[in-house]
């Protein structure tokens, strides 16, 4: 439809329809997903890595209190089985099969010990909750080393479980199971009644909540709730410009009818994203940038779903990129949902590329937040190095529009200005790598 309402449609009218609208619905099941109570979010597990590795741990084990038996070891040992080196049986687990499962054994995240008629194998599994990298695979590599020289009577199987939808191709020795999968298949065994009616079925579904936070949205989730917007144009227009008056967030519950009133909050919530247009943003952004001394350059996808703000990192000019194009550059990407930051390089000498992506592999930028660097290629011969979201969904689409702008620019500002920021850091680190020392001792004289 049309973002102008017909001149026939009064406003309960355009209420009712945005509220059978399935994308509204779609977004108000997110929403209240995202309040419900959790006791995930009240410890702050739903992102440490150890927790989902503990989760994962249990659920594997058929022993353990989820009574499930062997369901879902069953599913994963599929998922993840390697072309010719797992024999069906053992996934079905004929031959008297007895099952271990270990935690934090030999510093693998989990340890499946699979042993009866049909042999001894070893499922370890590296569980990194981001995105794949080849990184990650050498990390899994070194501990497979460990692990053949400690079990020799063993086949070993190594897996990596990350939130890529699909493994790096031409990793054909390590098997690949996505957190995407792993959270469907969990939802699937829960909407099946398979937990039971007990304690446990409580808690998967608080889990998968925390599970679904591993797991970064599709590009098609920007273009549902833009369509959304654009959709009901004329209605979230005349209720965000009540908004801004005094007790403007009781106006416009109070335009929701008794029998729409479980959509409150979510109609006002939804008031609230309508007015956090991105492009207003990333002008912002823009300002704040330009009066630091950076020049940026603005792009947008089809239909202005995403928005960029980019500027060369000038410390990497020194490093042969050359080539028509060939670049490193900052940028911002701005949608409904986030802002993120991301460090990538534009297509130029691929040699020049190789050797700075072999040598932040070998001495990362930042040990401790591995899960920031993907160092993996992107589309058209880009390849990203960083990528960091400085402002999520529960900012842009919960705070007042000038909230999110104070929100945002703090947010900016914290990661160019902060001494041990990823911004700073970075900088230096392409400032070592473009060293010259003849070129120091020609300045010097």
């Amino acid at each position: 439809m049309d973002r102008k309402a017909t001149d026939e449609m009064t406003r309960d009218e355009e209420l009712d329809r945005l509220v059978a609208d399935s994308g509204f619905l779609r977004y108000h099941a997110e929403y209240v997903k995202r309040r419900e109570f959790n006791a995930f979010d009240v410890l702050r597990y739903a992102e440490y890595e150890i927790r989902h590795g503990n989760v994962m741990a249990w659920l594997l084990d058929p022993n353990e209190t989820h009574g499930i038996g062997r369901v879902f070891l069953e599913w994963f040992l599929g998922q993840a089985r390697l072309p010719g080196r797992l024999p069906g049986k053992i996934v079905c687990g004929d031959g008297g099969q007895k099952v271990r499962v270990e935690r934090e054994l030999h510093y693998v995240d989990v340890m499946i010990f699979l042993e009866g008629d049909q042999g001894r194998h070893i499922v370890a599994i590296e569980n990194k909750p981001g995105w794949a990298s080849p990184e990650h695979y050498d990390q899994v590599r070194g501990y497979a080393a460990v692990l053949r020289a400690k079990y020799g009577d063993h086949e070993i199987h190594n897996v990596l479980l990350s939130s890529s939808r699909e493994g790096i191709e031409d990793e054909d020795e390590i098997a690949h199971v996505s957190w995407r999968d792993v959270g469907a298949r969990i939802e699937t065994m829960h909407d099946a009644g398979i937990f039971g009616q007990g304690e446990v079925a409580p808690f998967i579904r608080q889990y998968l909540v925390a599970v679904g936070r591993l797991i970064r949205p599709e590009e098609s989730d920007a273009d549902y709730l833009r369509k959304l917007l654009d959709d009901h144009h004329s209605l979230l227009k005349y209720m965000f410009g009540a908004l801004g008056d005094e007790g403007g967030e009781q106006e416009i519950r109070a335009m929701v009818r008794e029998r729409h009133a479980h959509y409150q909050d979510t109609v006002l919530r939804l008031v609230k994203t309508f007015g956090q247009e991105p492009e207003r943003l990333r002008s912002e952004v823009r300002d704040l940038l330009a009066s630091r001394g950076i020049e940026t350059t603005i792009t947008s996808s089809k239909g202005k779903v995403v928005l960029w703000l980019s500027w060369d990192l000038q410390e990497a000019q020194g490093l042969g990129l050359g080539g028509t194009g060939g670049r490193i550059y900052w940028f911002f990407q701005f949608t409904l949902r986030s802002v993120v930051v991301v460090l990538e390089s534009s297509p130029g000498r691929r040699d020049a590329v190789d050797r700075i992506v072999a040598c932040m592999r070998k001495i990362p930028v930042d040990r401790r937040r591995r899960g920031r660097y993907p160092m993996k290629a992107g589309a058209f011969n880009h390849f990203h190095f960083y990528r960091h979201e400085l402002v999520g969904d529960e900012i842009l689409s919960g705070k007042s529009t000038a909230e999110v702008t104070e929100a945002v620019r703090q947010a900016v500002d914290e990661f160019l200005d902060a001494e041990d920021s990823d911004y700073t850091r970075i900088n230096d680190y392409f400032q070592c790598l473009a060293f010259r020392p003849e070129a120091v001792a020609e300045e010097a004289k």
